[in-house]
Order: C-alpha cells, then structure tokens, then sequence
C-alpha cells in the first residue's frame, strides 16, 4: 500500500512539473513568480517580503529568489516603508501590472491528473 500512495504521490508532483512547464513556456515566469506578481495585483499596495512570504508559503530565503527574479525582470519595485525606513516593500512596476494584465490563464492546459486532484478537493 504504500508503494501505491508514493507512486500517486509521483502522478501528482509530475503533474505540476508539467503545470510549471506549461506556465514557463507561455509566460516566461516559473510558478512562483506568476504568483508574486498574482498577489501584488490583487493587494493592490506593496508588501513586505515577510508578507509575501507568507502568501506565497515559502520560506524567507526562498521567497527573496523569488522577488530577486521578478525583480530583475522589471515588474516588481523596492521602496522602504514610510513609517519605518527599516522595512522594505514591494510593488508592481508599470510593467508588472503589464504583464499580470497579459495574462490569460486559458492558454495553460492544467495535465488530467492534476485536475482531477484539483476537482475532489472542491467537492
């Protein structure tokens, strides 16, 4: 039996790989990065990396890849908060609002296994 849940286990995580893929290639952003910027746009104010962090569920150190990557494409900015100059936020850019505009999810075929992962968890 527990051969059968890590094979299971396997369909799914190759699912979303082919997921991650499909994302790359339509919109030049890994998963995480697409989400970032998902998150900003639905914020609609800047954020701390420690809040983003925490909505992207990752770790801090993984988190700041994130934002390094999104940032050195141009579509996340840094500023420091107003209140207190220790704390750094960010916001979408011009083009990040650009860019998450642009985005039409119907172009990613979501793979049938992870569909149907994604359907039972909904009912």
């Amino acid at each position: 039996m527990k051969q059968s849940k890590i094979c299971q286990l396997r369909k799914i995580y190759l699912a979303v790989s082919e997921f991650e893929n499909s994302v790359i290639a339509h919109f030049g952003l890994n998963y995480n990065e697409l989400t970032l910027l998902a998150i900003l746009d639905d914020a609609k104010q800047c954020m701390s990396a420690s809040d983003i962090a925490e909505q992207l569920g990752l770790k801090p150190s993984c988190t700041s890849k994130v934002i390094g990557s999104v940032e050195k494409k141009g579509y996340i900015s840094r500023g420091f908060c107003k209140n207190d100059k220790r704390v750094i936020h960010f916001c979408l850019t011009d083009e990040g609002q650009k860019k998450i505009d642009s985005i039409d999810c119907s172009q990613v075929e979501i793979p049938e296994e992870l569909q149907r992962l994604m359907d039972s968890i909904d009912n």
